[in-house]
C-alpha cells in the first residue's frame, strides 16, 4: 500500500490469458431440456414429437448431439405448421436472457419458401402488464433469417446464415427485457447486432407465464422432420 491506496495487480479479476472474469464467466441456467428422458415433454401440433438416441429421418440418420437422447418433430400433414412447445414458467426478467439450441433441419429444402419456414425462437410470456411475443425466423431455402415485431405478421431481414441440412447446427439469441430489444443472434459462427429491433407487446393484465416454442412449415408437397438438442434458456447474458 503507498500514499494509502492498496497495490492492485493489473491481473486482478482476469484470466490467465488476459480476459475479465465477466467476459467468461457462465450465465445461470433458467431452464434447460437435453431430451434424455424417454418421454417428450413438448405439445406438438400437427405432428408428433418423439425422443430418439437415433432415428431414420427425412434427410437420413440422425444421432443425438449431446447426452441420451434428442427430440424429433415430425409433421403428419403436408402443407401445414408443425409446433413443438413447452411451458417453462416465469423468468426473472431483470437481466438480459439467451435461448440456444441444437438444431438439425433434415431436409430444409422441403420447408416451405418464406420468411417463417423455420422458427427455432418463440417465446410468449406476460409481465403482468403486457403480452410479450419474441419472433426470429429462418427461410432455409435460401438462409436469411428475420425478426418479426409484430408477432409473425410481418418480418424484416435481418442477414444470412445458411444451415446446412443432416448436421447438427447451433443457434442463440439474447434479448434485454429490461430496455425492451433483443441484442444478438448467433447462428453457427455468424453473428448479427439486433439492438436496433425489439419485440410484440399488447396490453395483458393476466397471469405471469411463459412459453417456448419451435415451429417449422412444411411445403404443399412434404411432410418433414426437424431434429433438436440441448435447448436451454439462461439469464445474466453479456
Amino acid at each position: 500500500m503507498a500514499r494509502g491506496y492498496p497495490d492492485y495487480s493489473s491481473n486482478v479479476g482476469r484470466t490467465a490469458e488476459g480476459l475479465f472474469l465477466t467476459q467468461v464467466a457462465k450465465p445461470a441456467i433458467w431452464f434447460e431440456d437435453n431430451f434424455n428422458s424417454p418421454i417428450c415433454k413438448w405439445s406438438v401440433t400437427n405432428g408428433t414429437g418423439e425422443i430418439y438416441t437415433s432415428a431414420m429421418l427425412e434427410g437420413g440418420t440422425c444421432q443425438t448431439y449431446d447426452g441420451e437422447g434428442f427430440m424429433a418433430i415430425k409433421s403428419t400433414v403436408a402443407s401445414s405448421e408443425v409446433t413443438a412447445s413447452f411451458d417453462v414458467g416465469a423468468f426473472p426478467a431483470i437481466f438480459n436472457v439467451g435461448i440456444a439450441l441444437r438444431f438439425n433441419t433434415q431436409n430444409g429444402s422441403n420447408y416451405f419458401n418464406a420468411e417463417n419456414g423455420f422458427v427455432p425462437f418463440y417465446l410468449e410470456w406476460t409481465d403482468g402488464t403486457y403480452n410479450n411475443i419474441i419472433y426470429v425466423c429462418c427461410n432455409t431455402r435460401n438462409g436469411k433469417w428475420y425478426v418479426s415485431e409484430d408477432g409473425g405478421s410481418t418480418f424484416k431481414e435481418i442477414g444470412t446464415a445458411v444451415p446446412s441440412d443432416t448436421t447438427w447446427q447451433y443457434a442463440k439469441l439474447i434479448f434485454d427485457p429490461v430496455n425492451e430489444k433483443l441484442v444478438r443472434l448467433i447462428v453457427n459462427n455468424t453473428s448479427f447486432d439486433l439492438t436496433n429491433y425489439s419485440w410484440s407487446k399488447t396490453a395483458d393484465t393476466g397471469s405471469l407465464y411463459c412459453t417456448a416454442a419451435i415451429s417449422f412449415i412444411n411445403d404443399t408437397l412434404f411432410t418433414e422432420d426437424l431434429a433438436v438438442d440441448s435447448y436451454v434458456i439462461t439469464y445474466g447474458e453479456s
